[in-house]
């Protein structure tokens, strides 16, 4: 029984990492700032990694004096493919 579940619980894992696993269909990153208007005492500016993929915006910060924002992963709610191709995919 024991031997099952871990063959069960390897056979899902390979699953997972080779055929659900989202493919990025943009890469890049962006510069922010807070447009002039102090928070603080200062003016804030950062840089972001980000990728998009068919369901989710991902946003890793990179470099500042903080990080400000308190999300990182955001759900989209359209399909690259209902915009006709968006960022030349498909």
């Amino acid at each position: 029984m024991i031997i099952f579940v871990i063959i069960s619980i390897i056979s899902v894992s390979v699953f997972y990492l080779f055929y659900v696993r989202e493919e990025p269909l943009f890469e890049g990153y962006m510069l922010a700032n807070d447009s002039g208007e102090p928070k603080g005492g200062f003016e804030w500016a950062g840089t972001y990694n980000v990728s998009v993929t068919d369901k989710k915006l991902r946003i890793v910060f990179t470099l500042g004096l903080s990080d400000p924002l308190d999300q990182h992963t955001y759900d989209l709610t359209y399909s690259p493919n209902e915009l006709g191709g968006f960022f030349g995919h498909r």
